[in-house]
Order: structure tokens, then sequence, then C-alpha cells
């Protein structure tokens, strides 16, 4: 959605990716109990949802592309 309004890239999800890996692994050290175990179990759903908005920025702008050059295939 946010890709959808012009405020994210899939360039700039992909710059981000280590910092997000500390604030996933923060927010397990912070949303779970002081065990280790828990909180990676927590902090690798969180990744792999981030992977997955990554992907999915990087579809949706390969869509525009192809979408942008047939476009112009018509014009010309």
């Amino acid at each position: 959605m946010a890709r959808r309004m012009g405020i994210l890239d899939y360039r700039m999800l992909k710059a981000a990716r280590r910092y997000v890996v500390v604030i996933a692994f923060v927010l397990g050290a912070v949303l779970t109990t002081p065990e280790v175990i828990t909180q990676i179990l927590m902090a690798i759903p969180l990744l792999v949802l981030y992977e997955i908005s990554v992907w999915i920025a990087w579809y949706w702008e390969r869509q525009d592309k192809k979408r942008q050059q047939a476009a112009e295939a018509e014009l010309k």
C-alpha cells in the first residue's frame, strides 16, 4: 500500500534490511521472556514477513515497469 502511495519502494526496503534485522531482534527481546530461544522464535517471523514485503514491492515495481514499457511501445 505504501508503495502505491509513493512512500516506499523496493530499493528503500532493500537498503533498510540490516536495520530491520536489528529491530526484529530487539522487538523479540522486548516482547518475550528473557530466554534467547523465544526471542529468536519471535524475531524470525518478523524477518520473514519483512522479506515477503520486499519481494512484493519488487514484484509490483517490475509490473509497473512492464506496464510503462507497454504504454511507451503503443505510443511509438
